[in-house]
């Protein structure tokens, strides 16, 4: 949504060049716009609120893990 909102209101330029796929992804958008540092900037900035977003089922999912190997060991 970051990215459309972007585009639309031309932040930065549009993807027109071809990117490999084994690209990083947030070098594609700076690679794909030949180099344009906005894309760069939004990039980054998706790469942030993305892992702001996933931070806390991660922390949630190591706490469960611990839980479990504390009782898999208090069993033995």
């Amino acid at each position: 949504m970051i990215t459309w909102v972007a585009l639309k209101f031309n932040f930065m330029p549009p993807s027109v060049y071809p990117v490999s796929e084994t690209t990083p992804g947030f070098l594609a958008g700076w690679l794909g716009t030949g180099g344009a540092w906005q894309a760069l900037l939004f990039s980054i900035l998706n790469l942030i609120i993305a892992v702001v977003l996933y931070l806390p089922f991660v922390l949630l999912h190591d706490y469960f893990e611990d839980i479990r190997e504390e009782g898999a060991s208090n069993e033995n």
